[in-house]
Parts: C-alpha cells; structure tokens; sequence
C-alpha cells in the first residue's frame, strides 16, 4: 500500500497523542520517586504483609534481618521463621489494621533485633486480598509521632541473644551505652568484680573479646541507638 506524506504525519500525531495519555502523571512520577526512596532507605525495614502473614514484598533491609539459611523471605510465610507466639501476635495486629484502617505503633523484639514498627493499611493485590505495608527502624524509639502511644509487643523473640541472663543484658546495655565497668558497677548496684565477670561470659556467648565489639552488637541489634549513645 502506498504511503504518503499525510499518512505518516497522521500516523505521528496518533503517536504522539498515544504517548500523551500513557505518559505517567507527575503524582505518579512523585509517587514513584517516594516509594523508590523508602525501599532504598538503608534505615528503613520495609515489609508488605496479608492478612495470612505472607510477605508480598521486603526491602533490602528487611532482608538482612530476616532471611535464614532458606534464603530471601518474600513470597514466604513469617511462620517460616518466627516463633509461633510472634506470628500470631503480629498477624492479630495485622488483622486490626485491614479491618479497623487504624494506623499502629509497635515496639518489638524479632530474631533478636530491637525494632519500632508501624503499620498502615495498604493497597490490596491482585485477588482483592487486603494487605498491611509494615515500616521499622533499629531501636525502641521513646517518643511516638503526634502525639500516638506506642504499643510492647508482649511476644518476645531475642532469636540468639536468647542465651543472655537479664543480668548479662542490662550490662550489655549499659556497655553500650558507654560506660565503664566502675560506672556500669554503680548503676546496677554490684562490684566491679561481679560486673566485670558479666562481662566475660557475654563475650564467651557472643564470641566476641572486648568492649568494643560488645557495644557493636548492640547497636547493630538496635538494644541501644546511636542517639542514645551519644547522649549518654
């Protein structure tokens, strides 16, 4: 078939006009950019959640907290990796947003790590199936945004931190925190001794050797955050 020259800029128009109508939004753009950022954000565990406590989507962050020997933690079921108490207790929260569209504040303990949580409800996937976006950071952050109560998880789950007496803890914590072992002795009513012994058996179950390691271990499994420390 012949093409002519009116034929092709009508062709182009259409093109262009095409383009236009699937060209996304700047909301969309923004949106994206926004979504990009939080998914990207080293500080932030990012988690989509059904109401089953299946993961439909974690962040890089979300996996270096959960994932086991089985590998990456999407598509799975927090069942696979959390005690049951955990589970259950998270799924109920889970629950109260889908059905209720509450907002949630929750400090809690999972696989060892120290985390301040909030869930949201979320877009629900492709079957109509209501989900959750979960948002965290390291640490039990003291104050709640507007004026908003935090929740305590009453499930508990030090994963391999699960070995420590409450004593060993409280000075891990204060080790943490950067205080001597004499300052450490006064704060928790005992020798320097007695503390000092504390100290050896948590770095014969944390395999680590001095102070610094200790207070490493802490602030990574956010017991203590770098705010506090510094304030200390």
């Amino acid at each position: 078939m012949p093409t002519n020259g009116i034929a092709l800029e009508a062709s182009a128009r259409s093109t262009d006009e095409f383009d236009a109508l699937h060209e996304p939004s700047q909301s969309d753009r923004d949106a994206t950019a926004a979504w990009q950022a939080l998914m990207d954000d080293a500080g932030a565990l990012v988690l989509v959640l059904d109401r089953d406590g299946r993961v439909h989507l974690a962040n890089a962050s979300a996996e270096l907290i959960f994932a086991d020997e089985a590998g990456t933690i999407g598509g799975r079921a927090l069942r696979d990796y959390l005690p049951s108490a955990t589970v259950e207790e998270l799924i109920q929260f889970v629950t109260r947003v889908t059905d209720g569209g509450e907002v949630i504040l929750l400090r809690s303990v999972l696989r060892g790590y120290w985390l301040s949580l909030t869930l949201r409800p979320f877009t629900a996937d492709d079957r109509g199936r209501p989900r959750v976006l979960v948002t965290g950071r390291l640490g039990h952050t003291a104050e709640a945004p507007n004026g908003t109560a935090w929740r305590e998880s009453k499930a508990v789950d030090r994963g391999t931190l699960a070995t420590l007496t409450p004593r060993e803890f409280d000075v891990l914590r204060l080790v943490a925190l950067g205080l001597s072992t004499a300052d450490v002795a006064k704060e928790l009513y005992r020798s320097v001794k007695t503390v000092e012994g504390h100290r050896v058996s948590l770095g014969n179950k944390l395999g680590v050797s001095n102070r610094v390691e200790l207070a490493r271990i802490a602030l990574r499994r956010g017991i203590v955050t770098p705010e506090q420390r510094a304030a200390n």
